[in-house]
């Protein structure tokens, strides 16, 4: 399954189905987020949907960048951060690897409940090491179906061999740490956010070359 087509197809109804179940998660990314965020730093929100933690969280920085591969989840993060009279967010339908996002720019990459959805996990955390600044923190929200046996993990499996939905990832927690690990950062805090599937918040500095 097309990533992109598979978004757009859910854009109508994220809010609804994301907020319904995972709200008071949203909610705990959004105040453990605050923790490492300061009034000058440039955020860059990686596959931001339709705007559910950028939109709170511009008030915490100068600025936020806001990615996601899918127009139709951008053009309603617009709306609702123009309704809320948000104007330190720039909008764009995009990925990771856009030449346009400047290495060494930003203080902080976010990317909720993205990596256990990506292929090439391990050269996504490159790219945005490349892109944050020396002592630059990932924020990273994840669900870790392989932490557990579940039903869902079993679901999105099968589901995804026959391209109903996009590749899935089955994490356990210590295999994501280790991958974050081995792309150039220090992991400097963990909290489990939602029981099942497991859903983990993970803070990580990037440190310097060797």
């Amino acid at each position: 399954m097309d990533p992109k087509k598979f978004w757009d197809r859910m854009a109508g109804r994220y809010d609804r189905q994301a907020l319904g179940r995972y709200g008071k998660s949203y909610e705990e990314t959004v105040a453990i987020a605050g923790k490492y965020l300061k009034p000058m730093d440039t955020l860059l929100d990686y596959a931001c949907g339709t705007g559910i933690t950028s939109i709170p969280i511009a008030a915490a920085v100068r600025r936020v960048v806001a990615i996601d591969l899918s127009d139709k989840m951008i053009r309603i993060a617009r709306e609702k951060a123009k309704c809320s009279g948000i104007e330190n967010i720039t909008f764009k339908t995009t990925t990771i690897e856009d030449p346009d996002l400047i290495n060494d720019a930003f203080d902080v990459i976010t990317a909720f409940n993205i990596l256990h959805g990506l292929k090439e996990v391990e050269t996504v955390l490159l790219r945005i090491r490349t892109l944050l600044k020396e002592g630059g923190f990932l924020l990273s929200v994840t669900d870790c179906l392989g932490e557990k046996k579940s039903l869902a993990g079993i679901l999105y499996t099968f589901l995804s061999k026959i391209a109903i939905i996009p590749h899935v990832n089955l994490f356990k927690r210590n295999d994501l740490t280790e991958i974050i690990t081995a792309a150039g950062f220090s992991v400097i805090e963990e909290k489990q956010l939602y029981p099942s599937p497991p859903n983990y918040f993970i803070a990580a500095v990037k440190i310097a070359d060797k």
